[in-house]
Order: C-alpha cells, then sequence, then structure tokens
C-alpha cells in the first residue's frame, strides 16, 4: 500500500493500517538500486596536517532556541548546503513530545523546525496521551533531497514490551518547518540509515529493522533477532546498500553472544559475522553498536560499548568482511568511544569517551595505516556533569560537533553541544 494514499485518508484508522502493511522479507523491486548509490553527506573531510593528531580545542554551543529540550542523543546531522540539525528529546509524562533545530554554523544561528506532536496533529494522526518525546536518530539526507529521520515514545515500555505509542518514520526538505509522515510502527525507532533510494529503521525489542522505499513509497521489514531488553543504539550501512545489524541471543548455557547479519536491499541475510567482542560486562552498559564513520572509498569503521572497532570493508571476491581490530585504545580494558569521526575519510579515526577505571572524558586517536593509537584526557569538558552520547556530523570547515546532556540543572537536564576545532596554523 503506498503511504501517501493512507495519508490522504486523514484517519486514525490508517495508523495500523500503516504498521501491518510491512511485512518480513517482503520482496521488492530494486532493478533500479544499483544506479541510485550515492553516500550521505554527514561530514567534509579535510586533508591531515599535525593538527589532527593533537586534541581539538572544546567549545560549548549555546543554540538560540526557546524549546525545552533535556538531551540530544546522538540526534544530529547536516544537509548538501553545511547546515546542521539536532534532535531534543524530553521526558515522559513531562513534554511527550521531542524538538528539531537547524543550526547554521556560519552564522551561529537557529531555527526551531517544530516538534513531533505538533506534526502528528497535522498530519491527523494524534490521539490523546499519545507521545513522542525521544528523537534520537541520525538526520540524513538521501537521493531525493529529504532529509530522513524517527521519533519513538517510550511510555510503558519494559525490557520485553514495546512503547505504548511505538514509533515514527519522518522526512523533511531542509529549509521547511512541516515533516511528512511516512511510517508508524509498534516498534520504537532507535536509529535511521540512508542510501540511495533507500531508507533504514531500526526498532526495538527483538531488533526490527525497517526498509522504507523512497521510490514506491513502499515499506518492508525484517526481524533480525535480539534478547529481551537489549537495543543496539545504531546499525550501519555501506556504499552498497547493505545493512549490518547486530543479533543477540543467549547459549543454553546462559552465555550472551553475538554476530552482525548482513542484509541486502531486498531485505535478504546474505552473511553473518561473529563479533567476538560486544558484550560489555563493565559499567557502561551493553548499548552495541554506539559509534561509526562512513569512509570516502566506501568503508566503514564501527566501535561498540566494549570499546571493540570493526572495520566493514569488501574483499577481492567481491563478499564483504568485517574485520575486529581489536579496541580502539587498547590501552584501557574498557573504552566507551561514543562520538567518532574521520577528519581526512582515509587514514585516521578520533573520537570521544569514557574509560572504566579512568574519570571524566578522552580524546582518542587511532591511525589507521600503523594502528597506533593515542589518548589524552580532556580537563576542559567537566568530568561528571556532561553525559556526551554519539555523533559523527563535521560541518564544512572541518569543526566536529558532541552531543548530549548537562545534568547541572536538577530534576531538568539540558542539551549540550560542543564543537570540537582544529586551530589554524
Amino acid at each position: 500500500m503506498r503511504f501517501s494514499t493512507i495519508l490522504k485518508l486523514g484517519l486514525l484508522a490508517a495508523l495500523p493500517m500503516i504498521i501491518w502493511s510491512c511485512s518480513d522479507n517482503a520482496k521488492i523491486d530494486d532493478t533500479a538500486f544499483t544506479a541510485n548509490i550515492s553516500q550521505p553527506i554527514d561530514a567534509s573531510f579535510q586533508v591531515l596536517t599535525n593538527r589532527h593528531f593533537k586534541p581539538p580545542v572544546f567549545e560549548q554551543i549555546k543554540l538560540q532556541t526557546d524549546v525545552p529540550g533535556a538531551a540530544i542523543w546522538g540526534a544530529t546531522g547536516r544537509d548538501n548546503a553545511g547546515k546542521l540539525y539536532f534532535g531534543l528529546s524530553t521526558y515522559t509524562g513531562i513534554d511527550d513530545t521531542s524538538y528539531l533545530v537547524q543550526y547554521d554554523p556560519k552564522t551561529g544561528t537557529t531555527v526551531n523546525q517544530s516538534d513531533t506532536v505538533s506534526q502528528l496533529k497535522k498530519a491527523k494522526l494524534y490521539f490523546r496521551d499519545l507521545g513522542q518525546n525521544k528523537l534520537h536518530s541520525k538526520f540524513l539526507m538521501a537521493d531525493d533531497g529529504y532529509l530522513y529521520f524517527s521519533s519513538f515514545d517510550e511510555t510503558g515500555e519494559t525490557g520485553s514490551r514495546n512503547p505504548v505509542y511505538g514509533g515514527n518514520l519522518w522526512r523533511k526538505l531542509p529549509e521547511s518547518e512541516n515533516w511528512e509522515h511516512l511510517l508508524a510502527t509498534d516498534e520504537a525507532l532507535i536509529a535511521v540509515n540512508v542510501r540511495g533510494r533507500f531508507v533504514y529503521a531500526l526498532g526495538y525489542w527483538d531488533h526490527v529493522l525497517y526498509q522504507y522505499d523512497t521510490v514506491s513509497q513502499v515499506a518492508n521489514r525484517i526481524t533480525v533477532g535480539s534478547i529481551d531488553g537489549h537495543i543496539s543504539r545504531n546499525f550501519v550501512v555501506n556504499s552498497d546498500g547493505y545493512a549490518f545489524v547486530p543479533r543477540v541471543e543467549k547459549t543454553d548455557d546462559g552465555e550472551t553472544t553475538a554476530v552482525l547479519v548482513e542484509i541486502n536491499s531486498s531485505l535478504a541475510i546474505t552473511d553473518i559475522h561473529p563479533l567476538e567482542d560486544y558484550t560489555n560486562r563493565g559499567s557502561f552498559g551493553d548499548h552495541g553498536i554506539v559509534s561509526y564513520t562512513l569512509m570516502m572509498n566506501g568503508d566503514v569503521y564501527f566501535t561498540v560499548a566494549t570499546g571493540g572497532l570493526y572495520h566493514i570493508t569488501e574483499s577481492s571476491s567481491g563478499r564483504y568482511k568485517v574485520n575486529y581490530l581489536g579496541k580502539f585504545e587498547p590501552q584501557f580494558e574498557n573504552s566507551y568511544i561514543a562520538s567518532m569521526f574521520s577528519p581526512d575519510g582515509t587514514s585516521l579515526l578520533v573520537g570521544l569517551g569514557r574509560n572504566k577505571g579512568t574519570q571524566g572524558y578522552y580524546w582518542y586517536i587511532r591511525e589507521l595505516n600503523t594502528q597506533v593509537s593515542v589518548n589524552y584526557p580532556i580537563e576542559s569538558i567537566p568530568k561528571d556533569n556532561f553525559l556526551l552520547y554519539g555523533s559523527h556530523t563535521i560541518d564544512n570547515d572541518g569543526n566536529l560537533y558532541i552531543v548530549g546532556r548537562d545534568s547541572r540543572i536538577r530534576d531538568k537536564h539540558a542539551p549540550v553541544v560542543i564543537k570540537a576545532s582544529y586551530p589554524v596554523q
């Protein structure tokens, strides 16, 4: 069923129709897919200089907005013109909505671009008490010029029960305050990725992967699988449009095992790769894939909550390899590197995070040619007051953006945006 037809009905009854129009492993026409692959623009790569091998300068950016956000949980992105986007999450039962703002790094100005509940009302999909307090996904631009992203609610969720009001997939043109509603799901849609004509969204529980075709306007899904209570904060899609989603299971003796499931554009499983360093028994929680970055050649690097670093690349046979490269920073037993970037898109990875057994935030640098890693404690970021999480967005000038929550305001936290800049030599 085409979603444009459903939305024109303007009826609450359309909501379950949207959900049930998605089917596991439904066959799609992907004949035009290969010709429509492109790399989403989320970074402006730079030529490496000596300055990239030292920590950048960190500056907190104040968003000029009056929307009442509580945190930015990795919900960042940018458009082709270089303007940035931040999703401000709030609290269940207090605000029950989430907000989108556009930020122009050239002028430092912020433009409010509406909120989830207001847009559900415009789409005539709102009903009493419906909430969507989380904008958690990245904002990614597809070939059609739209930014794609997702929202979800947390009301009533447990480790095995979906939230009452589920999730929603959206798109919007960069300068528009109006969003187009594409899909409503039982699952909370926590992450989005885009490649060519296809938009992917990951829902919990049970790691359900949705695919929305921007050409046919048809959605399909596949259940990848996960133990109760676990959700990967991210998943990755490579430059060929293959999605990689963790599957977490319990063995008969109670141990947890994880693999990375490779899924093609027809939502068929094409390979399964072991994840030997995925389960975190430390103090950072099992958040699965917490950061990733797409390189200029189409390779993907990602970190998991243990501090393990993985590399997805194509082999000479045309199949994909998922290589475990050890800890991003081998000096530490367990590092949570929640924000990762590649300044040049070729040979260097950098990131911000914490380590088990140390205090405060650290800046990590890893040179890929030598696999040498170094780290620097960062004194300019508060040790206990900031909870920073999940970005890979780089602006046109090569500045890196790190987001999260400021907990210094008791009972009502505030969103944090930090710009990391390399001094001009």
